[in-house]
């Protein structure tokens, strides 16, 4: 890993982490647009992620102490974002997408959302589900959860210093542990989570235009994270991470959330995205239709209650509640 800084001595109130993968120009471009913003309380860590094309070099071009620039050898996956977040110094983080940027009004919205925020311990920006405002341990589960894209949480870096031990992360990345290093990452924060804010805006812009996805692209199970396949051989795994958690009515409520966000996925959100043209073939899943999410909730379902007897989880009635809420809703949207 190399490392090179261009900070100033001031701390700034956020860090903006990028991690990127051989997409030079789309990055260079967005992080020169956000590096026009004259608000001078944010940071941006960006990390070459193993990149074949010529984004260290270009990188290294740019001068600004606003910028930390770090490089792999290796492709660790998503999580590098977590190894990256060591270099934060700001009051609180954010995880990138190199493909996305927030526009100046957005990143001076940011700041002046942290600077007015209590010790929270991550602030969620998904404002479809929740209302704006402060939340408990128990509330925070589901919130988590439904912030999937990665600028939709903002994490307190005092927080996550104290609860994710970076070098027992980058341990398991280094051998190739993803899916353990994600899960690990997860249960540290929900197991620790006191209080959280959801905000009523998202700061993140998208590019309507998506690339395909390679085929290469490193998916924890080698499967298409929408398709059914993987969230059963991800359930598992979080099963049996679970069974060595020290708080068991905690692990199980962690279990019930996550189960809660995969039954969602593989039935109303796979039936959405199944809708969008070029989604299938832009994530590697021409081969399945829209109308499998009324089958998939069934399938999930049984496959996770096989594992929870198996493993001996007591929450299969929440289980089969959870299921009943999610068709009703489900069914509810296509009529409405």
């Amino acid at each position: 890993m190399t490392l090179f800084m261009n900070y100033s001595n001031e701390k700034p109130l956020l860090s903006i982490i990028i991690s990127t993968f051989n997409r030079c120009t789309l990055l260079v471009n967005n992080l020169k647009r956000m590096l026009e913003c004259e608000c001078e309380d944010i940071e941006f860590i960006i990390g070459d992620n193993g990149s074949t094309d010529s984004t260290w070099s270009q990188l290294k071009e740019i001068k600004s102490c606003k910028v930390c620039i770090v490089h792999n050898d290796k492709n660790l996956g998503f999580e590098n974002f977590w190894l990256l977040s060591r270099n934060a110094r700001g009051k609180f983080f954010l995880f990138l997408n190199d493909r996305d940027y927030i526009d100046q009004y957005g990143l001076k919205s940011l700041v002046k959302l942290i600077s007015t925020a209590p010790n929270y311990d991550f602030i969620s920006c998904e404002w479809r589900l929740y209302k704006k405002g402060t939340y408990n341990a128990r509330d925070a589960l589901n919130i988590y959860f439904s912030s999937r894209h990665p600028g939709m949480l903002i994490y307190n870096s005092s927080f996550i210093s104290k609860n994710i031990d970076r070098d027992y992360l980058e341990l398991l990345l280094r051998n190739s542990q993803n899916s353990v290093a994600n899960i690990y990452i997860v249960f540290q924060i929900l197991q620790n989570v006191h209080i959280v804010y959801v905000h009523n805006n998202s700061f993140i812009i998208q590019p309507f235009n998506r690339e395909k996805i390679p085929k290469k692209r490193k998916e924890y199970y080698d499967v298409p994270y929408v398709s059914l396949e993987y969230r059963n051989k991800e359930f598992v795994d979080w099963v049996k991470y679970a069974n060595d958690m020290p708080d068991q009515k905690r692990s199980n409520e962690i279990l019930l959330a996550m189960f809660k966000d995969s039954l969602m996925t593989v039935t109303w959100e796979f039936y959405i995205s199944m809708k969008i043209p070029g989604f299938a073939k832009r994530n590697n899943f021409e081969n399945h239709k829209y109308d499998e999410w009324l089958i998939n909730g069934c399938a999930f379902t049984i496959h996770s209650l096989h594992n929870c007897f198996r493993y001996k989880r007591n929450i299969k009635k929440e289980m089969l509640i959870l299921m009943l809420k999610n068709y009703y809703q489900c069914l509810k949207n296509l009529i409405g």
